[in-house]
This record gives structure tokens, C-alpha cells and sequence, in this order.
């Protein structure tokens, strides 16, 4: 038996209690160049693959040039931590069409996610009990929730205040909750979903368009929510902004809640313990730092930098399937097949 509950399609079992689960998009298998170049690596002397983006209304700045013939002295002006240049083959997969939502989060915490050893890694149960978790850090803050008596019913905005390890845990959860195998995405599965094949800087393509999305609730830049572009301080519900919607209609991955990615930030070197974040925040400012290829991160036992800002959406993977990429470059950032990750 199905119902609809905020976006999501929901399941009982007899007489178990409903468990939402969140709406899909089907993404095709096809390739995709990920990552930008750097300038001087196209034919023309600069970066062939989008023009010239410039951000009106904070100051013109200059967000990438890569214009062949570009005028004058052309200087490396690409967003900073982007994935190095690949082309990557992506099979297909569904993907979430919007972030985890409270409403869906909270059937994890009602059904006992918390305190169930089973859904959590080695590292991750250690750290939830380190840390004493028993809910996400934004739970009991009403700026994070739609209602003021904090109900889970029908709250639609996204999850934050999560770390890494709770965003697998959920997933694990819900795999066994609907028979269907759900994780978090791989940063190919994510750039991809966000930008198509048309190597779009934005989800909704190459020009730097302010209305598009939840960002800069913080445009003094002193790290504390004074106002915005629009309506929305602090998180958005999901899907607030169609008109910022992907290629495959993927919405709000740009802005609103940051998004944890399964990868590492690298696989050997200083960063390796950390876990991409991915699509910017409410409360990011810079353009540059909300397109499709810029990479954050940070430990996976972070759930709060500075203010609740870090989400998750999942991927669904079809019967067989498998869960890494094939690329077609040096092979940075490769994944390996889940049981192979299972010690993370």
C-alpha cells in the first residue's frame, strides 16, 4: 500500500508503520566530462568548455574564464577544489530529486536508527557513542524545522546537522526497510545529476542566475544569518526553487543544504580522511563555490560547521548494479564496490 507524505512515496507493511520513501529520478547510463579544465589545457590557448560567467549584484566577480581568444592576459580564475578534468561513464542509476527531508529522516529515529548497532559501520557506531548522538544536531532548533512545536509530520525541510556516518546509517536502514538498495552518491553520480552532459557550471546551466537558489543568508560575511537574496534564512523547503532544477530534474543542488558524497576527498595524501561535500549551502555566498564542480569536505564525524548547513540525498542502485564509475584518465577518486568500503 502507497501514500504520498511531502514529496515522498511511502510504504506500510501490514501493520508496520509508514516509511517514506524519497522520490527518484531515473539517471541514465551515458558519459560525461567531469570536472573543468584549467587554462591553457584547450585548443585556444584557455578552457573551451563554458563561457565567460560573471556575478551580477555581488561585486562582478568573475567566476571562470574560458573563452577561446579571450582578451588580454587570461589568469587561472576557476572555482577553487574542483574535480580534476575526466571523462567518466556513468551506469545507470536513480537518484534522490530532492534532499533527505525531516520527515523522512525522523522514520529513522522513530523506528530506533539511533540505537540499532546494526545500521552503522565499525567507525561510525564508535563515534556516535563518543559523541552521544541521539538526534541530528539541528533537531531541536525550530529555524530548522517548519513547525514550531517541532513535528515531523509533513516537514519538508531537509535534514541538517548530520555527519557522514548517520547519513550511511540511514541509508542502511532504509535498504532494509524497502528491499531496495540505497546509498549515498558517488561524486560522479552527483556532478552528473547536476550538470548533465552539457558541462553546465550551474544545475540550470552557464549564467549565474541569484533567484535559482537558497544562498547568501549571510552576505556581510561574518559567519551569522542576517538576511538573504530572498524570503529564506536558513534551510528552504525542498524544491523551493524549480526553476533551479538539473538537467534530470534533480532540485536544489545548488545551495540550501550541502550535500555528503560517498568518496573521500582523496584517496592517499593529508585530506584522505575527509568526505566531499558537494552544491553549497543557505548560507554560502560565493557563486564560484556553488557550482556543480566544486568540492568541499570534511571529517565524516562533522555534522555542524559553524551553522546547520550539512544534508544528504541518496542514490537508489539498481538489482546487480554496481556502485563505482570507470574513468577514462588517471582513475583519481575511483570507487570501489560497497563490500570493499565496508571498513569506512
Amino acid at each position: 500500500m502507497f501514500w504520498l507524505v511531502a514529496g515522498a512515496v511511502s510504504i506500510s507493511i501490514a501493520s508496520e508503520p509508514t516509511i517514506p520513501v524519497p522520490e527518484m529520478v531515473e539517471i541514465p547510463a551515458g558519459e560525461f566530462s567531469m570536472g573543468l579544465r584549467k587554462i591553457g589545457e584547450g585548443s585556444g590557448g584557455v578552457s573551451e568548455v563554458n563561457p565567460l560567467c560573471v556575478s551580477p549584484g555581488l561585486g562582478g566577480e568573475i567566476i571562470a574564464a574560458v573563452s577561446p581568444g579571450f582578451g588580454g592576459e587570461v589568469q587561472d580564475l576557476l572555482p577553487l577544489r574542483y574535480s580534476p578534468r575526466r571523462t567518466v561513464r556513468i551506469e545507470v542509476f536513480e537518484i534522490g530529486r530532492y534532499e533527505i527531508t525531516n520527515t523522512e529522516y525522523s522514520a529513522f529515529m522513530r523506528a530506533g536508527g539511533y540505537q540499532n548497532r546494526a545500521y552503522w559501520s565499525e567507525e561510525g557506531w564508535a563515534a556516535k557513542e563518543r559523541y552521544g548522538w541521539e538526534l541530528p544536531e539541528t533537531w531541536r532548533d525550530k529555524r530548522y524545522r517548519t513547525h514550531r512545536d517541532l513535528s515531523e509530520d509533513n516537514d519538508p525541510l531537509p535534514v541538517t546537522g548530520v555527519s557522514w556516518f548517520e547519513a550511511c546509517a540511514y541509508c542502511r536502514w532504509l535498504s532494509e526497510q524497502s528491499g531496495d538498495r540505497y546509498e549515498l552518491p558517488s561524486e560522479e553520480q552527483w556532478e552528473y545529476a547536476a550538470r548533465g552532459t552539457r558541462d553546465f557550471l550551474w544545475p540550470w546551466g552557464n549564467t549565474w542566475e541569484e533567484t535559482r537558489c537558497n544562498f547568501g543568508d549571510d552576505l556581510d560575511g561574518d559567519r551569522f544569518p542576517d538576511g538573504g537574496l530572498d524570503e529564506q534564512i536558513y534551510p528552504a523547503p525542498v524544491g523551493f526553487y524549480p526553476q533551479g532544477a538539473s538537467p534530470f530534474g534533480c532540485m536544489d543542488m545548488a545551495g540550501n543544504a550541502e550535500e555528503w558524497c560517498r568518496n573521500r576527498y582523496e584517496e592517499e595524501g593529508p585530506w584522505c580522511a575527509y568526505r566531499v561535500l558537494r552544491g553549497g549551502s543557505w548560507l554560502t555566498i560565493s557563486p564560484r563555490n556553488l557550482t556543480t564542480v566544486f568540492r568541499g569536505g570534511t571529517f565524516p564525524w562533522v555534522r555542524y560547521i559553524f551553522w546547520g548547513t550539512i544534508g544528504f540525498r541518496v542514490v537508489r542502485i539498481p538489482q546487480g548494479g554496481q556502485t563505482f564509475s570507470n574513468t577514462q584518465s588517471n582513475g583519481q577518486n575511483a570507487l570501489f564496490p560497497l563490500n570493499e568500503r565496508a571498513k569506512d
